[in-house]
């Protein structure tokens, strides 16, 4: 009997909104993978493996992914081999996809960068954005840290900040996924 070691997924997102035409977000995908190392021959119990897809906004644009994989190393000869992006479209959203795997004892991270649609920018010039984080099933252990910059004052932000962060041009918090978030901020 195998057993893995419970493992830690973070998710970070920034947002560069300074220029509202042409807002750029970055999603960053940090995975622990405290599973024992017990060699070659047991690579399918330990090895955290993944397809890994992210919903953002329809017709966001994909502008750079870090971290994908063609497969783990195991069947790369030990290194890693960069790996496609899937692009399309599900449930009304644009989704990034792509595999990862992280190896016992590691930690890796994928990242998202993309263009958001005009309408994210919309929101900006209208004074106001909104972002929902959605619970995902079965997945309560992980920690979201927000760093989004507007260029422009903050009048409001539900969830709050911390007293150290109010007052400019970015929104910094972090949540957890034990429930449905929405962050909203007005400027």
């Amino acid at each position: 009997l195998v057993t893995v070691n419970p493992a830690s997924l973070a998710v970070a997102y920034s947002l560069d909104a300074r220029d509202p035409s042409r807002p750029v977000a970055t999603v960053t995908l940090r995975y622990t993978n405290n599973a024992r190392d017990l060699g070659v021959s047991e690579y399918r119990y330990t090895c955290y493996r993944d397809y890994v897809r992210l919903y953002v906004p329809e017709g966001s644009e994909l502008i750079e992914v870090k971290g994908a994989m063609k497969d783990d190393r195991y069947r790369t000869g030990g290194r890693a081999v960069t790996g496609q992006v899937d692009v399309f479209k599900d449930l009304g959203k644009t989704v990034f996809a792509a595999f990862w795997s992280i190896e016992p004892q590691t930690t890796q991270e994928i990242v998202f960068t993309y263009a958001l649609p005009a309408s994210a920018g919309g929101q900006v010039n209208a004074k106001a954005y909104r972002l929902d984080w959605p619970k995902q099933s079965g997945n309560d252990r992980v920690e979201l840290t927000l760093d989004l910059e507007f260029g422009k004052k903050l009048q409001r932000a539900i969830p709050g900040e911390e007293a150290e962060h109010f007052g400019d041009s970015k929104y910094q918090a972090t949540a957890d996924s034990v429930t449905d978030q929405t962050f909203e901020m007005t400027f």
